[in-house]
């Protein structure tokens, strides 16, 4: 076993399949008693693991999901919408000229994060889950 985690796996697809892959397709293997088993995490990726550890190869399965063809990475640039510094308990908004700057800067900070450089729903490193949260405003439009 050569990837250690499922977002080392997940950056893994991207550096080798860039054209192709993309973190909002279904990743599948099929268990021991033929049932597709979809991953979505370390915790899943974890499992897959133990399960096919007697294998010498396993097959994975990338599969569109069900809004087919229409994809966040698709989609319009994620846009921040607010931002606050946090102290102990109390939350303050951060003032209004450095909020522009948060607008610009901090969408194309985030991307480097993310699998790929795309900021999506799908795909927030987990060390980044309780930082940031991603709303839809609109049907297509995620926001920061």
């Amino acid at each position: 076993n050569n990837v250690a985690t499922w977002e080392a796996f997940h950056q893994q697809l991207i550096d080798l399949y860039p054209h192709t892959y993309h973190p909002e397709l279904t990743i599948r293997y099929k268990d021991d008693e033929g049932d597709l088993i979809s991953m979505t995490c370390q915790h899943e990726w974890e499992a897959m693991l133990e399960a096919t550890h007697d294998q010498s190869t396993v097959r994975l399965l990338l599969i569109e999901g069900p809004n087919q063809g229409k994809y966040f990475k698709d989609g319009p640039a994620v846009v921040t919408q607010s931002a606050y510094v946090q102290t102990n308990d109390s939350r303050t908004p951060v003032e209004q000229g450095n909020m522009r700057t948060l607008q610009v800067q901090l969408p194309r900070c985030l991307a480097r994060f993310f699998p790929g450089g795309q900021i999506l729903p799908t795909s927030v490193p987990s060390w980044l889950q309780g930082c940031i949260e991603l709303k839809r405003v609109e049907a297509e439009n995620p926001t920061l």
